[in-house]
C-alpha cells in the first residue's frame, strides 16, 4: 500500500507553532490548492491541513507565512474522537515529508502586497 500525497499551494493563514520543552516542535497550517474545475458547490479551490514536526516545523516556523506557495508531499493520516455523545468528528491531516519553497521572500511579500511585474516576470519593486 501507498499513502502518499503531492500538492501545490498557498497558505490561507500564518503557520501555528508549538514548541514545548521534552516536545518535538509541531507546525500546522492550511493549504489552499486550486482545482482545475469549479465544484457543484462552487468551491474552487481544497483546504488541506497540515502538519510539519521537528526540523521542519522550525524552517515552516522561520520563512512561511500566510499567502506563501509551496509544495509538499507528505502521508495522509486520519484522527477520530467525540465530542459529545453521538458526534463524532473525523479530521484528515497531511503530515509533510518535503516541502519545496516555490516563491523567494519578495515574491511572497509581492503577492501579499499585490505589487505587479514587468513583461519579463521580475517584480517592480519602488528603489531599484
Amino acid at each position: 500500500m501507498i499513502n502518499q500525497s503531492v500538492y501545490i499551494g498557498r497558505l490561507t493563514r500564518d503557520p501555528l507553532v508549538n514548541i514545548k520543552e521534552g516536545i518535538k516542535p509541531r507546525a500546522s497550517f492550511a493549504l489552499a490548492v486550486n482545482r482545475p474545475f469549479e465544484s457543484e458547490d462552487g468551491s474552487k479551490a481544497d483546504f488541506i491541513n497540515c502538519i510539519a514536526w521537528d526540523k521542519k516545523a522550525l524552517i515552516v516556523q522561520e520563512y512561511l507565512k500566510k499567502g506563501s506557495r509551496i509544495a509538499v508531499i507528505g502521508k495522509t493520516r486520519s484522527r477520530f474522537w467525540e465530542y459529545e455523545p453521538g458526534k463524532k468528528v473525523n479530521l484528515n491531516e497531511l503530515h509533510i515529508d518535503e516541502i519545496t519553497f516555490l516563491e523567494t521572500k519578495e515574491e511572497t511579500e509581492a503577492q501579499e502586497f499585490n505589487l505587479n511585474k514587468d513583461p519579463f516576470g521580475h517584480l517592480k519593486i519602488k528603489g531599484r
